[in-house]
């Protein structure tokens, strides 16, 4: 892009000074090495970024538009907001947020200098040393069909066997619903060992599943439960992969 070329051209040069390398541990090479992939991410999907001063209101919008990781900045668009870039000029320091294919990013920032070409301004920040990135789920969720009957089945400390009907599934864990309420039981539960998942594509298969939260739903009289799968083998992985696939092709197959 010419208008960032040009802006670059302007920038200060660093001067060549002899320094002493050290190099980074390998976490640390990991992280500049992600904390890149993300930006790039963010860069090429054009993705609206969410700039939130300390005492504003509300935040304001810009994009990033370049990187330049051996000379440690990052360039972004100006925002189209007055009292925005006037607070953006002043160097009060900001958040900066976005998504980074539906992964949440945010990173601390101040503004180096700015420029502005043609009357459109252009900040320079410095490249982020940390960047916080949150994904809730690694393996997407699927929601159990009304006509597919899955099931699993456990023992409860004092209870009778306990027969469930699984909510939605992914390859990390499960939702299952309880027709009775059982969450003061369940809340003193950490592991439940020898469960049963019943679906009619296989042969049961057992897991040990934790508990990770539970909430009973009075107008619908039934108890759900959020669980992960733990200790669990190559067995149980291939099962659920299979599972997890035949689901699919399930829901693309109806209308």
């Amino acid at each position: 892009m010419k208008v960032i070329t040009h802006l670059k051209n302007l920038l200060p040069k660093k001067k060549k000074t002899q320094a002493i390398m050290t190099v980074p541990e390998n976490t640390e090479l990991e992280n500049e090495r992600l904390y890149e992939k993300i930006l790039q991410n963010l860069k090429n999907q054009r993705a609206p970024l969410s700039i939130k001063f300390g005492h504003s209101p509300s935040p304001y919008v810009s994009m990033l538009l370049d990187i330049d990781v051996n000379r440690k900045f990052i360039i972004i668009d100006e925002i189209n907001n007055e009292e925005g870039h006037r607070q953006m000029c002043m160097s009060e320091p900001f958040t900066l947020s976005g998504r980074d294919n539906g992964i949440f990013v945010l990173f601390q920032s101040k503004i180096i200098d700015f420029g502005t070409i043609h009357g459109i301004s252009f900040y320079r920040l410095p490249y982020p040393r940390h960047i916080e990135y949150l994904q809730r789920r690694v393996t997407p969720r699927l929601a159990i069909p009304l006509e597919i009957a899955m099931h699993v089945d456990f023992l409860l400390p004092g209870q009778p066997y306990v027969r469930t009907n699984i909510v939605d599934i992914s390859l990390s864990g499960l939702r299952f619903s309880i027709s009775r309420n059982v969450k003061s039981i369940l809340e003193n539960v950490i592991k439940i060992d020898h469960c049963r998942l019943i679906t009619p594509f296989a042969s049961p298969q057992e897991f040990t599943l934790e508990i990770k939260h539970c909430r009973y739903e009075l107008n619908k009289q039934q108890t759900i439960v959020g669980c992960q799968f733990v200790d669990m083998d190559n067995v149980g992985l291939k099962f659920l992969s299979s599972l997890i696939n035949r689901l699919q092709q399930y829901s693309l197959s109806t209308p």
